[in-house]
């Protein structure tokens, strides 16, 4: 999966754009103005065949919502949940504090067969 697909799967659910203010950045964050998205393929598989080969291969694909509050990003993770839930599998997570930038993250994984 490509960075670009990614961003046209967030991008479809309005709810999800307005949230982050249209804030979602692929690989890395300019440390932009809270709430934000950052997203990254961090794993490519190819799906092989005995008779002939590789076909598809799978994405593991990482979500980060970042936000002022744990409650806000998680609320925009669910949010998230909703643009990618028939593109992806959900294979991880977590929320965490960002000690340098004093941020809530929201994490996830998501697994995509392309």
């Amino acid at each position: 999966m490509s960075a670009a697909k990614m961003h046209a799967l967030l991008i479809a659910n309005a709810a999800f754009w307005t949230a982050i203010g249209g804030r979602a950045y692929p690989h890395i964050s300019p440390r932009a103005v809270v709430p934000y998205a950052v997203y990254q393929v961090i794993a490519l598989s190819p799906n092989n065949t005995l008779s002939d080969g590789i076909h598809s291969r799978a994405s593991a694909v990482q979500l980060d919502i970042y936000a002022a509050t744990r409650a806000s990003a998680d609320q925009i993770a669910a949010l998230a949940e909703t643009s990618l839930q028939y593109a992806a599998a959900l294979t991880g997570g977590f929320s965490a504090q960002d000690a340098d930038s004093a941020t809530f993250r929201n994490s996830s994984t998501w697994s995509i067969i392309t």
